[in-house]
């Protein structure tokens, strides 16, 4: 009997952790200046963690750059692999002289309200929920800025799922 209450606790705490592990939708990708378009040669690289919450009310994100040189400022944009397009939210806000940087640049959360509108590829982008949508249809990218490249130093693409 105390054994078939462990196995009933077991899984009972599996099941519960998978509760908990769909509660939130997360994207991740790693930005280098290959993905810019277009390409640009540098030694700064990147990655991000975006974490939306599953009512698709708010978005949590971690940005972490490696050998950021005079980084300025860093957006989503809308836009396929391989194009470039409108800003729809600021993760890190213009550095007028820009910032040297080797770990995290940028955390936050973003709701509807830090969100500028815009049409991505057929998906207009104005609240959380579209913004989902356009990540998952790889209709988003991330672009951090610097002195050196004001159009763009580093990209991270999220791609179809």
């Amino acid at each position: 009997m105390k054994q078939l209450a462990i196995v009933f606790i077991t899984l009972l705490g599996l099941s519960l952790s998978g509760i908990a592990a769909a509660s939130s939708f997360t994207f991740k990708a790693s930005a280098s200046g290959e993905q810019e378009v277009p390409p640009v040669m540098t030694e700064t690289s990147g990655s991000v963690l975006i974490r939306f919450d599953r009512a698709l009310r708010d978005v949590d994100y971690v940005l972490t750059i490696r050998r950021g040189v005079g980084i300025t400022q860093a957006h989503l944009h809308c836009g396929a692999a391989g194009a470039n397009g409108p800003v729809v939210a600021c993760l890190f806000p213009l550095s007028a002289g820009g910032v040297d940087v080797n770990g995290r640049l940028a955390k936050g959360t973003l709701t509807n309200d830090g969100l500028t509108p815009g049409d991505c590829g057929g998906i207009n982008v104005s609240n959380i929920a579209s913004l989902f949508a356009a990540m998952r249809e790889g209709l988003i990218y991330l672009n951090v800025h610097s002195m050196a490249n004001p159009g763009g130093e580093i990209r991270a693409q999220w791609y179809p799922k």
